[in-house]
């Protein structure tokens, strides 16, 4: 299971780097003076069924999850929040649940240099657990994440002018760039129209053409979008990790801390996000917590895919390591003149002796 998770995080990244990397222009190559972002994702599946030929019931069980992220960037100033919970339903009752959340502050030596000292906040619940973790860090590292989300919309803009065959040929890159600036000072027009307009002129002299009335409420659209933030970027950091509660009610002991973490935006609309981390104390290899998480997520039109792996290892001395896994896909399309929506998720716990399997198919059909 661990080995065909990490193969399928693998590919993601290969064909991730290949298609960024075939760019004319790159998502990348745009620098937010300042990055703020947040997101939060919650799906929630249940299954109720009841057969009047049997006793009881017959299935009652479902899942719920919660992802949430925020992250700040700024010239000496950064830090960064996620919290992941999930939550198994039976019989209409909770019957079990994982919490995780941390927080980072980093400050930066210099002005848009890469190097941060850090420290670190992480918490975690689990019910199998006699007590919850909870762990401060402290420490160096180096790296940087943008918001790239101007330049994301002035491509979507292009493509949609192109599509609809307002454009002849595609913008130029300086004149991507140029549109990315002005979208990244939005704050500072008066009104959204001077913003239109803006771009209109910039895109007009460019292509010299003249853009008609839909061509330009279509580029109002674009800069009005909201849901669709893209960041890139990378960072590493290791320090010293302190326990201020052991989940086995054991030692507290001062720990090594290794995390590393990634953003990629292969297109304007795709975003890849992964994180690694390793901590443990000295003799790390007998004792160690390893973790590792992937997500992909496009959303085109009406179509909206999300995919998620994730993979926990928590090692102890003399013991058997115990593994968590889990991968879920979601896919919401139309067809025709219905909606469909398609959820898979594989989930292995640590205390399970197999995995669990869940697979959904809604549609939504309007007759009349």
């Amino acid at each position: 299971m661990m080995r065909r998770c990490a193969v399928v995080l693998v590919a993601w990244g290969v064909v991730g780097l290949l298609v960024f990397q075939g760019a004319a222009i790159s998502l990348c190559d745009y620098v937010s003076p300042t990055t703020s972002l947040s997101r939060m994702r919650l799906s929630f599946t249940y299954r109720y069924f009841d057969d009047g030929l049997t006793e009881g019931v017959d299935v009652s069980a479902g899942r719920s999850r919660l992802d949430y992220s925020s992250l700040y960037d700024s010239a000496n100033l950064g830090y960064s929040l996620s919290a992941v919970g999930e939550l198994t339903l039976s019989q209409l009752r909770i019957s079990g649940g994982t919490a995780r959340s941390s927080g980072t502050l980093r400050y930066y030596f210099g002005e848009d240099e890469p190097f941060f000292a850090f420290a670190g906040l992480s918490l975690g619940l689990d019910p199998t657990r006699p007590s919850p973790s909870l762990d401060v860090t402290t420490g160096l590292g180096y790296g940087r994440f943008t918001d790239v989300t101007p330049l994301a919309k002035a491509m979507r803009i292009e493509s949609t002018l192109l599509a609809r065959g307002a454009l002849p040929v595609s913008l130029p890159d300086k004149t991507l760039k140029t549109m990315a600036k002005e979208i990244g000072r939005r704050v500072e027009y008066p009104t959204i129209d001077d913003l239109v307009q803006v771009l209109v002129s910039a895109i007009q002299e460019a292509a010299n053409v003249r853009l008609d009335a839909r061509a330009v409420l279509a580029v109002e659209d674009q800069v009005l979008a909201t849901g669709d933030e893209r960041h890139c970027g990378w960072a590493v950091q290791g320090g010293l990790s302190y326990e201020v509660l052991d989940p086995r009610e054991g030692p507290r002991d001062i720990l090594l801390s290794l995390t590393g973490a990634g953003a990629l935006p292969p297109t304007p609309e795709s975003q890849i996000l992964f994180e690694l981390g390793l901590t443990g104390p000295v003799n790390i290899v007998e004792k160690h917590t390893a973790t590792l998480s992937a997500s992909y997520e496009y959303a085109a039109g009406a179509l909206d895919v999300n995919g998620a792996l994730r993979l926990r290892r928590e090692k102890e001395p003399g013991e058997a390591p115990e593994d968590t896994a889990s991968v879920s896909v979601e896919v919401a399309f139309p067809v025709g003149g219905a909606n469909v929506a398609l959820q898979f998720a594989v989930v292995k716990p640590a205390a399970a002796p197999r995995a669990s399997v869940d697979f959904s198919v809604s549609v939504l059909l309007r007759l009349i």
